[in-house]
């Protein structure tokens, strides 16, 4: 019988991942108003360069979220591979550093320093995996701590000792190890069983499948070093992790289906997938919606120099909002693949998996992606040196890339699944966000005053945010039984005592 209840976990993971907004902002207006925008710059590209290291690691925590969810005792061997790979991981990130640091005007201590960052990850993503397999919501709480830390890290270091960049990473290796106890805590039970080398001479047999997935991030991430070396400078990647950071809220509405992937590898049930789906669609409508037309005053929260950033804000939150959607169909074709239960499975089999074959599809994608933006800044960087004009492409590029892949998947998925999607609820849902947020934005442009003092600045803005929130939580909930329903649930799960 499965552990895992897919509302249960997703609406903690959910819930959580909306607190980690708040302090994910908090972060980056501490960080923001405290850095330069070379030195921010610099913090953004440290980011992008751990992406490559990493790669190394999802050869560990794949495979521990598939083998804990079938109770497969790998637990404390993924563990210590993850370890041990995170040595060659310092060794790629330092060689990749060098040759960025070289050829960019990139603050060169704080860049190195980052390598400190990458056993902390690798350990961290490890648990995170070894949770998601058998008890989702534990991830989640590793999460919640992460960003509670971060802030009192950066005050501590960033704020009050002025250290920098280095200071940003200390704060976050701090917030690392605190997340890291956590999450060893929830995995206990899963770590009891002895390290057994067989396990990690079976993911070494298959690393390839892991690896895979991870050359199109790979090929993803040279997105932000293309960018430093044809603009030749940092101050381009600051503006553009200004306006991610304002995005990324988007992506929590994809929490609500933490708990799929790993309910679908244990178990042929589907019937949730509908349910689920309806709840993705009635929160990353207002959450993309807030990313849009708050665009302006989240950017002068951030710190006022990055407003001319609003437009490459709109364009990545419907980037981010067609790619939350199309990852979350992924994890649902990727779920139900059960090549990996037969031992007896060749390279053939695997090839013609949805293991490999999903991740194919996102392959040409971010190929199609970073050539166009290659030869894109080619031509503009001999005609313009405006960052606006170059950051516009470079986001307009990605939006674009991501329209013909949400489409295949969601092909797939109805192939798979059939019709999962209620389209008259979440069409309702739609319009209630279009005018709910429409009005938010007439009322902002002519109430929000732009005060460069943060604390007469956030309460006005917050105001806003929560009256378009509760205007759209109260009319759906008046309008649309499954709102309802779902309140139903959250107060029931709450006063549940299983699974606690």
């Amino acid at each position: 019988m499965s552990e895992i209840r897919v509302t249960y976990s997703g609406l903690i993971s959910f819930f959580i991942g909306i607190i980690s907004i708040v302090t994910n902002l908090a972060f980056f207006v501490i960080v923001t108003r405290t850095l330069s925008t070379n030195e921010f710059g610099t913090w953004g590209l440290v980011m992008s360069l751990i992406t490559y290291p990493i790669i190394l690691e999802s050869i560990i925590s794949y495979w521990a979220i598939r083998e804990s969810a079938r109770n497969i005792s790998s637990a404390k061997t993924a563990i210590a591979s993850s370890s041990i790979f995170s040595v060659v991981g310092i060794g790629i990130y330092l060689i990749i550093s060098f040759f960025v640091g070289n050829n960019s005007d990139v603050e060169k201590a704080g860049l190195f320093f980052g390598f400190m960052l990458i056993p902390l990850i690798f350990l961290n993503s490890t648990l995170s995996s070894i949770n998601l397999g058998w008890k989702p919501q534990a991830e989640s709480y590793g999460v919640f701590s992460l960003g509670i830390s971060k802030i009192v890290g950066v005050v501590i270091f960033v704020y009050y000792l002025e250290m920098s960049v280095l200071g940003v990473i200390i704060a976050v290796c701090l917030s690392y190890i605190v997340s890291i106890a956590i999450l060893f805590i929830f995995a206990k039970k899963k770590i009891k069983y002895k390290i057994d080398i067989k396990y990690l001479k079976n993911w070494i047999k298959l690393f390839w499948l892991p690896i895979y997935p991870g050359i199109y991030a790979i090929i993803l991430r040279l997105d932000v070093i293309v960018f430093a070396i044809f603009t030749g400078s940092v101050v381009g990647l600051a503006f553009w992790s200004a306006a991610v950071s304002i995005t990324v809220m988007i992506s929590q509405a994809g929490n609500i289906s933490t708990a799929v992937y790993s309910k679908l590898i244990q178990d042929e049930n589907k019937g949730y997938l509908k349910n689920n789906i309806t709840l993705l669609m009635y929160f990353i409508i207002p959450i993309t919606a807030i990313s849009i037309v708050f665009a302006k005053p989240g950017l002068f929260l951030l710190n006022p120099i990055y407003q001319s950033a609003v437009w490459v804000v709109i364009l990545l939150a419907i980037q981010l909002f067609l790619g939350t959607i199309n990852r979350t169909f992924e994890k649902f074709l990727m779920g139900i693949e059960k090549v990996d239960t037969n031992i007896s499975s060749t390279f053939k089999d695997y090839i013609k998996s949805k293991l490999f074959y999903l991740p194919t599809i996102r392959l040409i994608q971010m190929i199609t992606y970073v050539s166009i933006l290659v030869i894109g800044l080619m031509f503009m960087t001999l005609q313009t040196n405006q960052q606006n004009d170059l950051l516009l492409f470079w986001a307009g590029i990605w939006f674009l890339t991501e329209i013909p892949v949400t489409i295949y998947f969601y092909k797939l998925v109805k192939k798979e699944f059939g019709n999962i999607f209620e389209y008259k609820i979440i069409f309702k849902y739609l319009i209630i966000g279009i005018i709910i947020f429409g009005i938010t934005y007439l009322l902002s442009e002519k109430l929000l005053i732009y005060k460069t003092n943060i604390f007469e600045f956030l309460p006005g803005l917050a105001l806003l945010v929560g009256f378009s929130l509760g205007m759209y939580v109260l009319i759906t909930f008046f309008t649309d039984f499954r709102t309802k329903g779902l309140i139903k649930t959250v107060l029931h799960e709450i006063r549940s005592k299983k699974n606690l």
